[in-house]
């Protein structure tokens, strides 16, 4: 009697184990898919335009999951100026058991993007995921992207991570590796961007959706303005860190101040000149002014200089030179 139960317990817990962790996948994954309807519901209400294939239930053992064939879903009203259309071949929602207050976004095979009045940009990737978070609990929920080579006509991106956190005024962490640019432009440092990161918070909130340069203006008239506290770029001769304050003008173009430490800038000033970006004398005055400023860092390696620009009036200048006249944002009608 005894072997017998010693036999049968384990067997019988193992049984109710499963049982209970089939109920809980059934719980989740139904979770899943009335979120899923709740939000297309709410999204409908408040405007937008959704269309997707019959949700199909998966994931067991590991996970639950909702894949969601070829949706397509445009935010604004049509014919907006700023509607941004998306539109998936298949979009995977799921819950894991080691983290179940977070919700994994996976937009497998292809898909293409649109900003009207821009065309639709098609992409793909083979890994594109996003992490939100379920509930408040949070104070500052942190939404999490992952994108491992992301490709779009022209561009590939090799690894592409990033973090928002917050809603009313942001902070965003991004960081890129391995870009290769489109080949058919003669870019000035060459089409291959090393490495690129940047850390940056967004003051005055966010404006309420509508045409580009409504959202601007209000953003602008809030005290609107982006402080990058920390710029990392790693392209072709140049290497650059930054901190920055930027904004827009009475006639929304863009203003701002930036503290740089540059590397390179011998020849990157030469490759700028080359490709007409500037002239040959202000290259050669920036050259002698930052050779004179710039200092060899404590650890050795290549001479460093503190390059402080201002971008004022469409033009962009390095202390008292003017470097170059900027062209002008010219904001869609609405």
């Amino acid at each position: 009697m005894r072997r017998k139960l010693t036999i049968l317990l384990p067997c019988l817990v193992l049984v109710m184990l499963g049982a209970g962790h089939t109920a809980a996948w059934f719980a989740a994954s139904r979770y899943l898919e009335i979120g899923f309807n709740d939000w297309v519901a709410n999204r409908r209400a408040a405007g937008w335009q959704i269309e997707a294939g019959t949700p199909v239930r998966g994931g067991w053992p590991l996970a639950a999951s909702l894949t969601v064939p070829d949706l397509a879903l445009s935010a604004g009203p049509q014919h907006a100026l700023g509607r941004v259309s998306l539109h998936a071949e298949r979009v995977v929602l799921s819950l894991t058991m080691t983290s179940p207050d977070r919700l994994g976004i996976d937009l497998n095979g292809g898909g293409s993007v649109q900003v009207a009045p821009g065309p639709e940009v098609p992409f793909s990737a083979d890994r594109l995921h996003v992490e939100v978070p379920l509930g408040r609990s949070a104070p500052a929920p942190a939404v999490v992207l992952e994108a491992r080579t992301l490709r779009a006509p022209g561009l590939t991106v090799g690894l592409l991570t990033g973090q928002v956190v917050g809603a009313a005024s942001p902070t965003l962490t991004l960081s890129a590796e391995a870009i290769d640019l489109p080949p058919n432009i003669p870019w000035a440092f060459g089409p291959h961007i090393s490495s690129f990161a940047v850390d940056a918070g967004v003051r005055g909130g966010l404006p309420p959706p509508g045409a580009l340069p409504v959202m601007a203006e209000a953003w602008r008239d809030a005290g609107g303005a982006l402080d990058i506290t920390h710029l990392a770029l790693g392209w072709g001769p140049l290497g650059v860190a930054a901190t920055a304050h930027l904004g827009f003008d009475g006639a929304l173009q863009p203003v701002g101040t930036a503290d740089l430490r540059v590397i390179g800038y011998a020849k990157a000033l030469e490759a700028l000149a080359k490709q007409r970006l500037i002239t040959k004398d202000a290259a050669m005055a920036a050259t002698a002014v930052l050779t004179l400023l710039s200092r060899p860092p404590t650890n050795g390696g290549a001479p460093e200089v503190e390059v402080p620009l201002t971008l004022h009036d469409r033009t962009l200048s390095m202390g008292q030179t003017p470097l170059l006249h900027v062209p002008e944002l010219v904001w869609p009608k609405p």
